[in-house]
């Protein structure tokens, strides 16, 4: 029956978008055979060794789909996370693969149920990006700011982010920020430790990596002015250290843990991050250095180094192998040693500037002898961001630098840094970066979960139909100027009746894409209905203007919120609903109107979340900037 199919390429078939849409999987297979029946699902089998995550597997369809579970031995099958998954005119289903594989098997056989009905498919089908971070447990991209802090206390907040990773694992999403920025663990409060190295537990058992970022060296929030940073800090002890280097001489900045030839400044890095290790037992970590962002100016900063450093590293050459390529190699190995989870490593270069030929070459070499310095390790990846030239960096460095993977940090809009939009189409751009082992959007927090789903759909399958490779387009998309039409129609639709049933889902289209022009563009140039105000109210929480027009916009989101639950009881369009109405009654507050908004946005700040768990989560800072506003009033 196999051979008379139709045989359809998801990545590549002009029939694609139809075929997507019978068979509704996101993220899309990368290669998918109609066998033209469909039947009754009547028995799964799960073909491959022995190991808990075919056993999850099959406890996750026995409940889901209340049929029989057989398990098979099978002989191993090339890729980690591929499967094979047939099903058959007798209605059995049968799901081949390592087991890592198997399990995500399973989630696209729960997707391909209808009921009990079942269509007969063979899918073949792989990740094309090893780690895929498509949703992101953090407000601000992979700094801080905890998106699943509902205010209700930490068994609530524990309980929301373990239903949460059993949705990542739904979508394939395997790398998760979700706590920054630094070592500290006394700063923290006591119950941090246990429920975090919980989390890591069950996220591993799916096959995801729970990301915790902190600085290597600078730590810079010690010393940047900027609001968004002051509170609260978890960044230890290391950068108390007494000692000047790769800086103006006396600065703070050169005494930020930057000289790399201070053995005793390594030990108590190394040790930091060995206890914040053990303590929490983190499924990936993301180190932090300097953040000069390109290669000059971080040169520059090579040359301001201290004499010790320029003993043992006296070439001013930042790139040279005795001179900042051996010192930072010297830097990264004290740290990465500690750790036996992957590890990302972060600047202080971040990608070539532009797109000259000496720019890259410069780039390259500094990272091949960077990297020939380093001890070998499948666990460690090189983190490129800002990389958006015509050519592709990650082919180029791939070349130069075989054995360490790069990792892109793909800034794409609505992470609340070049855009607020709670949903861009920047993912389409994904095949611009194939051939990294990593690939991170830092937005798709839990205020946007339907730009998880495209992140997911890209990583997955970055061929999937309407991507393309040219990034020139991303600046509109990261704004969300461009809209295209495949993405903001079917595929939100689409994701919307997955997360929120759909009969919700046409709402809650409209209550992600609706936006007013901002009459004071000093932070982003739009306005939507999201209740995300942590950002605007650190910032600037008298902005002229802005507020009438956030106020007129949460007036529309509070009436598509309940029009959704309307149609579609759910626990996160209720949240959603009760963060919109104290955000509306703070808006009209903060626009002019009388100080009974404030009072009332108190009043269901404190009844809807009593117990904030991240004192700059949103509901955190929303709480503290209540009472500030409420301090200052007039007596």
């Amino acid at each position: 029956m196999r051979r008379a199919a139709a045989v359809l390429l998801l990545s590549g078939c002009a029939t694609v978008p139809a075929l997507s849409l019978e068979l509704d999987l996101i993220p899309t297979p990368q290669h998918v055979e109609l066998l033209g029946f469909d039947a009754t699902l009547a028995e799964v089998t799960l073909a491959s060794r022995d190991d808990p995550k075919v056993s999850l597997a099959a406890r996750i369809l026995q409940e889901s789909l209340g049929v029989p579970v057989r398990l098979a031995k099978a002989s191993p099958h090339s890729g980690e996370q591929a499967y094979t998954l047939t099903t058959t005119a007798r209605g059995e289903a049968r799901i081949a693969g390592e087991p890592q594989g198997v399990l995500y098997g399973a989630m696209t056989l729960l997707q391909l149920v209808n009921g009990r009905r079942v269509p007969g498919v063979f899918i073949r089908d792989w990740p094309d990006f090893e780690f895929r971070g498509a949703a992101d447990f953090l407000l601000y991209t992979e700094v801080h700011r905890w998106s699943l802090d509902r205010g209700r206390g930490w068994a609530a907040f524990e309980a929301l982010a373990r239903r949460k990773l059993d949705q990542c694992l739904r979508y394939k999403i395997n790398m998760v920020p979700i706590d920054g920025f630094g070592w500290g663990l006394a700063e923290r409060p006591p119950e941090y430790a246990p429920v975090m190295r919980g989390l890591n537990a069950y996220a591993r058992e799916r096959g995801i990596r729970l990301m915790f970022g902190g600085y290597g060296a600078d730590y810079e929030m010690v010393y940047d002015s900027n609001p968004l940073y002051q509170r609260p800090r978890y960044l230890g002890k290391v950068h108390r250290t007494d000692y000047s280097c790769m800086g103006a001489p006396g600065s703070r900045q050169s005494t930020m843990g930057r000289c790399r030839s201070n053995e005793a400044l390594n030990r108590e890095k190394a040790r930091e991050i060995r206890e914040f290790v053990q303590a929490i037992e983190p499924g990936m970590l993301y180190l932090h250095h300097e953040d000069y962002a390109f290669y000059l100016r971080t040169e520059g900063q090579w040359k301001k180094r201290c004499e010790r450093c320029r003993a043992r590293w006296p070439n001013d050459d930042l790139g040279a192998p005795d001179g900042g390529a051996a010192a930072l190699a010297e830097g990264y190995a004290a740290l990465i040693r500690e750790v036996e989870c992957p590890v990302v490593l972060v600047s202080p270069v971040y990608g070539p500037e532009n797109a000259s030929s000496e720019e890259w070459d410069r780039v390259l070499r500094l990272w091949k002898n960077v990297t020939r310095l380093l001890p070998r390790s499948p666990n460690v990846m090189v983190c490129f961001r800002e990389s958006f030239g015509e050519r592709r960096w990650v082919d180029a460095y791939n070349a130069a630098v075989p054995d360490f993977g790069a990792w892109i940090y793909f800034a794409g809009g609505g992470e609340h840094y070049y855009s607020d939009a709670p949903f861009v189409a920047t993912p389409i751009l994904s095949a611009a970066f194939k051939g990294a082992r990593g690939l991170y959007y830092p937005n798709g927090d839990a205020y946007q979960e339907p730009q998880q789903l495209l992140n997911a759909e890209y990583a997955w399958n970055a061929r999937t139909p309407g991507s393309t490779p040219d990034l020139a387009t991303w600046r509109a998309l990261a704004s969300a100027d461009l809209r295209p039409p495949e993405i903001f129609g079917a595929f939100l639709r689409r994701a919307c009746a997955k997360l929120y049933g759909a009969a919700a889902a046409p709402f809650m289209v409209e209550y992600f894409t609706a936006f007013e022009k901002s009459p004071a563009p000093r932070l982003f140039e739009k306005v939507y209905a999201s209740p995300c105000l942590w950002r605007s109210l650190t910032l600037d929480p008298k902005l002229p203007g802005r507020w009438e027009a956030a106020a007129r916009m949460f007036e529309r989101g509070e009436k598509f919120l309940r029009q959704a639950l309307a149609a579609s009881p759910n626990e996160d369009l209720e949240f959603l609903l009760r963060s919109t109405e104290v955000a509306l009654s703070l808006a009209r507050y903060l626009s002019g109107k009388e100080s009974a908004e404030l009072d009332r946005a108190a009043r269901l700040a404190a009844e809807y979340f009593p117990e904030p768990v991240d004192p700059v989560s949103e509901v955190g800072t929303v709480r503290y900037m209540i009472d500030r506003l409420r301090a200052a009033e007039p007596k």
